[in-house]
C-alpha cells in the first residue's frame, strides 16, 4: 500500500523546496549542482573585515531595520539571533570568512536578526573583497522562502479549500485532503491504497468511470455527478472533475469533488434510500454489521463474514464477545455498553478477534446506536475493517523511525530519549551515569580505498562488537557516519565507566573480517560522568564529544575522561 501523504509527505513530494549548502571553488564554479533557492528579494551587499562590518549599501541597512551608519562598525555577529547562534555557529561563520578572504567563493544559507527582533533566512555568497590591502570579504545576502511557507500553504490548501482534492495512481488513492475524509467518513489511512470506484455507488460506477475517461482525454469539460457510499453506509451526491498530471515522474490523476447532496436530495428521497440501503452494503469492501440490544449479530454483509471467518448460519445470533479475544473482552464490552447507555457513537480501534479458523485479527470497527420508531436504542450498527497488516506496518515504521537502518542500533532520536529518561532516574535515585562518544580512527581512508560497501559492512561489525561489550540495560547508538554514542545509565563510581571504556578500546585490537579481508581499525572514545562533568543533557554530550577529540589528539586508539582532559 502507498504511504499516506501527510503534511510532511506533502511538503516532501508535492511542494519540494530543496536546501543544500553550495561550496564554490576559486573559479566560482558550483561544486554542488543540487542547490535550489526560491528568491524573494534582490541581493544586498556588505563589506566585512575581521569581526566588523565596514561597508554596506542602503538596502542592506533596510534589511536589518537599521540606518547605514548604525550598521557600519557593528560586529557581524550582532545581526545573528543569539538564541539560534552559539559559539559553534559563530566559529563556523568565522571559518567561512577566512576561506573567502583567502580567495574562495562560498554560497550557503544563514539566519539573521533584524533590529526589531524579527528573524529571517537568507542565501549568503561570500567572496574576496578585491581591496588592495586585502583581508576584506564581500557578502551578498538574499532573503529566501523559509521551509515553513510550505507548511502554511498546506494549511490553506488542505483545510480552507471548499473542494475535496485527491491524487490517484492506477485508480487508487495516494493522496487525499481532509475534505475527502470529512465527506466519506473514512480516515486518510483507510482511503490510501483503496480503489476510488469502491466508494462509488454500484449503480453509478460505470457511468462515472466513462465520464472520468472522457474528461481525462479532453472530450468533456462539464463536471459529472455520482453517489458515494460513506463509511457509515450513507449516500452522498458528489460533483467531480479530473485532470491528468505528472507526479513523481509518473502519470497520475488529480481530482476534486464537492459534496452537493443538499442540492440533489429532498425529503421524499430519504425513504427510497433506506429501502435500497441493505443491498448496497453487500457491494462494499468493508464489513457492515448490526447487533441487537443483547449484543448478538442480527445482520451482516458478505464482507463481514469474510473478515470474521464464520459461515452465515453460525454468525447469526452469535454474541460479539464470543469471538472477542479474552484479553480484550472487558474493554470491548465497556465501550459497547457505553454506546447503548449514552446513545453516542464510538469506535473499537483495536478489536482483537479470534476467527473460526483460530487466527487472530485486529479489527477497526465503528459503533453507531440504532434507534427504533419510539426513539429508544434498539441495537448497534457499524462498519468493520481488518487492519492487521496495517498494524504490522505501523509497528515496522515505528521501529525504523527510532533505529539506524544500516546497523539496527538505536538512532539519535532513541538515544536522546533514553538519555533524558536516565538523567531523570539518576537525579531521583542520586546515582551516577556515563555518556561516551566513540569515533572510528581514519574511517574515511577505508571508505576511500575499499569503497562504501566495505565501509558499511565495517560499521555493522563495529555496531555488533560494541553491543557485545555492554550490559543489558546499556545503550549503544549510531549517531551518523562513523560516530557512535554509548549510555551506561547506572554506575556506582567513575572507575566502572573507565573499565567499560578500556574493554571497548581493547576490543578493536581484534581485526574485522569482511569479504575474506582482514581489516584493522581503532577508535577514540570520550567519557563524561553525571553529575561530575555535567547535570544536563547538552553538557554531558558536549563534554563527551570534547573528550573524544582530546583522545584523538593524544594519538588516537585511546579513551579520555572529561576530568582528565580538563586537568591536562
Amino acid at each position: 500500500m502507498v504511504a499516506v501523504l501527510s503534511r510532511k509527505n506533502l511538503q516532501k513530494n508535492i511542494l519540494p523546496i530543496k536546501f543544500h549548502t553550495i561550496t564554490m571553488g576559486k573559479n566560482g564554479k558550483d561544486r554542488d549542482k543540487e542547490g535550489k533557492f526560491t528568491q524573494m528579494n534582490g541581493k544586498v551587499k556588505l563589506l566585512l573585515a575581521g569581526q566588523k562590518i565596514v561597508g554596506a549599501d542602503e538596502e542592506a541597512a533596510q534589511y536589518f531595520g537599521l540606518t547605514k551608519d548604525e550598521l557600519i562598525g557593528r560586529s557581524w555577529s550582532d545581526i545573528f539571533p543569539p538564541e539560534l547562534m552559539g559559539e559553534k555557529e559563530i566559529k563556523h561563520f568565522e571559518e567561512k570568512i577566512k576561506s573567502a578572504s583567502e580567495g574562495e567563493v562560498l554560497r550557503f544559507l544563514w539566519t539573521f536578526r533584524r533590529k526589531d527582533g524579527g528573524v529571517f533566512d537568507a542565501e549568503v555568497i561570500l567572496e574576496p573583497g578585491n581591496v588592495p590591502d586585502g583581508g576584506f570579504v564581500k557578502a551578498s545576502i538574499d532573503r529566501i522562502c523559509l521551509p515553513k511557507s510550505s507548511e502554511e500553504l498546506y494549511e490553506i490548501f488542505a483545510h480552507e479549500a471548499p473542494l475535496g482534492i485527491y491524487i490517484l495512481r492506477e485508480g487508487r488513492f495516494v493522496f487525499v485532503t481532509p475534505k475527502i475524509t470529512e465527506c466519506s467518513g473514512f480516515r486518510a489511512e483507510e482511503l490510501i491504497g483503496r480503489h476510488a470506484l469502491s466508494l462509488v455507488h454500484p449503480e453509478d460506477r460505470e457511468k462515472t468511470r466513462l465520464a472520468a475517461i472522457e474528461m481525462l482525454k479532453g472530450k468533456r469539460t462539464a463536471p459529472y455527478e455520482f453517489r458515494i457510499i460513506t463509511k457509515t453506509g450513507n449516500l452522498r451526491w458528489i460533483m467531480e472533475t479530473v485532470i491528468p498530471i505528472y507526479f513523481n515522474n509518473r502519470r497520475e490523476v488529480l481530482g476534486n469533488f464537492m459534496d452537493v447532496t443538499d442540492h440533489r436530495w429532498a425529503e421524499d428521497t430519504l425513504k427510497e434510500r433506506e429501502e435500497r440501503y441493505r443491498s448496497i452494503l453487500e457491494h462494499i469492501e468493508d464489513g457492515y454489521y448490526e447487533l441487537d440490544i443483547k449484543g448478538n449479530f442480527s445482520f451482516f454483509n458478505n464482507a463481514c463474514l469474510r473478515i470474521l471467518g464464520y459461515p452465515r448460519e453460525e454468525l447469526s445470533s452469535l454474541h460479539y464477545l464470543t469471538l472477542t479475544h479474552e484479553d480484550h473482552r472487558e474493554e470491548t464490552a465497556r465501550i459497547v455498553d457505553r454506546v447503548i447507555k449514552t446513545g453516542k457513537s464510538d469506535r473499537l480501534f483495536n478489536w482483537l478477534i479470534k476467527r473460526k479458523d483460530g487466527f487472530l485479527r485486529h479489527i477497526d470497527a465503528t459503533l453507531t446506536p440504532i434507534r427504533g420508531k419510539d426513539g429508544n436504542i434498539s441495537g448497534i450498527r457499524g462498519i468493520m475493517r481488518d487492519v492487521t497488516e496495517q498494524k504490522k506496518a505501523e509497528e515496522t515504521i515505528t521501529y525504523m523511525a527510532y533505529h539506524d537502518a544500516l546497523t539496527g542500533l538505536p538512532n539519535r532520536l532513541l538515544f536522546n530519549d533514553r538519555l533524558n529518561v536516565a538523567l531523570e532516574r539518576a537525579r531521583r535515585n542520586k546515582h551516577k551515569l556515563a555518556v561516551m562518544m566513540l569515533d572510528l580512527d581514519n574511517f574515511k581512508e577505508i571508505n576511500d580505498t575499499l569503497g562504501h560497501e566495505v565501509g558499511d559492512q565495517l560499521l555493522q561489525g563495529v555496531g555488533n562488537r560494541l553491543r557485545g561489550r555492554l550490559r543489558k540495560g546499556d545503550t549503544v547508538a549510531r549517531m551518523g557516519g562513523d560516530e557512535f554514542m554509548l549510555l551506561l545509565p547506572e554506575i556506582k563510581q567513575q572507575e566502572d565507566a573507565l573499565i567499560v571504556a578500556r574493554k571497548i578500546i581493547d576490543s578493536f585490537l581484534r581485526p574485522f573480517f569482511i569479504d575474506s579481508k582482514e581489516l584493522r581499525v581503532t577508535a577514540s572514545l570520550g567519557v563524561a560522568i553525571y553529575p561530575d562533568d555535567g547535570e544536563d543533557f547538552d553538557t554531558l554530550k558536549r563534554k563527551a564529544d570534547l573528550s573524544m577529540y582530546a583522545a584523538k589528539e593524544t594519538g588516537k586508539n585511546n579513551y579520555c575522561l572529561t576530568q582528565l582532559r580538563q586537568a591536562n
